[in-house]
């Protein structure tokens, strides 16, 4: 059965909700990465680990991430998930179109413990 884009979106943003929970307690404090999220049909999002935490908010002006990705709602569940990669994601809509550091945001699902 397949959920469709829209009702991806509703579990995203209960999926983005908790996933601070999940950031590996072995991460280090010195991990520094901010991506901004352009997900269709949703707000902008900024997901920034640092000092052992994640946060995950609204974008804002001032912010400088380090990559942006563009992808579906449903590849990004995936992804915080860990039910794909950042390479199989690609082949589901994932693109990287900007930031000053884009070879960081491979290494962001790493931060993350299996859901």
């Amino acid at each position: 059965m397949e959920i469709r884009e829209r009702d991806m979106l509703l579990l995203l943003r209960e999926v983005m909700e908790v996933a601070p929970a999940y950031v590996r307690a072995e991460i280090s404090r010195a991990t520094d990465i901010c991506v901004a999220l352009e997900i269709p049909d949703a707000r902008p999002y900024v997901m920034h680990v640092h000092d052992g935490i994640a946060e995950l908010r609204d974008r804002r002006p001032a912010d400088r991430p380090d990559a942006v990705l563009k992808l579906p709602a449903s590849t990004m569940v995936r992804m915080l998930l860990i039910r794909i990669g950042p390479f199989t994601a690609v082949r589901h809509g994932l693109r990287i179109v900007g930031g000053r550091r884009p070879w960081k945001a491979l290494k962001l699902q790493s931060c993350f413990e299996t859901a």
